[in-house]
């Protein structure tokens, strides 16, 4: 590839408004005999990745920038109420959110540049809620948020695997 400059810059972005996964659940029974369970659950699998591949070719006359950016917003929230001679109500919300993000330079690359840049990056915004009650002569609630985050966030060069030639005109570089 030849080219003025090259920028790889893949994404997932939070939204400006409102949330990248949402999940809302109610309960509310009434009876003489009241009882109640709410369940919210989320689940989020991010990959992102950007690369110049494996044995690339590039001769660029300005800077590379390889950025990948992994950005969720998510929530789960429950909410229950139980009424009656007898209630019980119990509500749950869970987020389970893997969020892997990688920048890179293949190996086997011969890149020719003015800089070269390679970042990643990894931001998850994850709410969990859940309120509960419950009314009557005999009564109780319960409730509980989990949320479990996990992931990778790499830039990498891999040039050094085999052979590989990188050379940047202006000196400069960051990883």
């Amino acid at each position: 590839v030849k080219s003025g400059s090259l920028s790889i810059d893949p994404e997932l972005i939070q939204p400006t408004t409102g949330y990248s996964a949402d999940a809302y659940a109610t309960g509310a029974p009434g009876a003489l005999v009241g009882v109640n369970a709410t369940v919210t659950s989320v689940t989020v699998n991010a990959f992102v990745v950007g690369f110049a591949g494996a044995s690339s070719s590039l001769n660029i006359g300005g800077a590379v920038s390889i950025n990948a950016k992994n950005d969720s917003k998510n929530r789960a929230h429950g909410n229950s109420n139980v009424g009656g001679l007898l209630a019980a109500g119990a509500t749950t919300s869970t987020i389970t959110s893997t969020t892997d993000t990688y920048a890179y330079v293949g190996g086997g690359v011969s890149l020719v540049a003015q800089s070269l840049s390679v970042g990643a990056s990894s931001t998850p915004d994850n709410e969990a809620d859940a309120e509960a009650g419950s009314g009557g002569v005999l009564a109780g609630a319960g409730a509980g948020t989990y949320v479990t985050e996990t992931g990778a966030t790499e830039a990498l060069l891999l040039a050094g695997a085999t052979n590989s030639t990188i050379t940047l005109l202006s000196g400069a570089g960051s990883l």
